[in-house]
């Protein structure tokens, strides 16, 4: 964690699953920097992966061995002191509200389709 990138990185996974793309938007940083710092974390056992799709979901590894999650708790103590954190929590905020959106626009169009095929009538 003596990188900041690796800190804010860590903020972020530390409550929610996202994906690369998604950390971008919300770190505004590059795809290659991103995911350097994955690999690094991933590689230290700190994070987990998930494939859907094309899309590598990652977050906390709820695995990790116990003095790697009490370091984690600790690190993150200090992430608050970074100003990009702040900015960072806004835009994971943004983003999740547009994934909700998303999932929930796509569930309404797999309800209409269903009624229309298995509806009554």
């Amino acid at each position: 964690m003596a990188d900041s990138t690796r800190l804010r990185i860590m903020a972020l996974l530390a409550g929610e699953e996202l994906s690369v793309n998604e950390l971008q938007e919300i770190t505004r940083l590059g795809q290659s920097r991103i995911s350097t710092h994955l690999g690094l974390l991933q590689e230290a056992g700190l994070l987990a992966s998930r494939r859907d799709g094309k899309r590598t979901f990652y977050r906390k590894n709820p695995d990790a061995d116990p003095a790697s999650l009490e370091f984690i708790k600790l690190a993150l103590g200090g992430a608050d002191e970074l100003e990009e954190c702040a900015a960072d929590q806004i835009n994971l905020r943004r983003v999740l509200c547009r994934r909700k959106d998303q999932a929930e626009v796509f569930f309404n169009q797999i309800a209409g389709r269903f009624d229309r095929r298995y509806g009554p009538g």
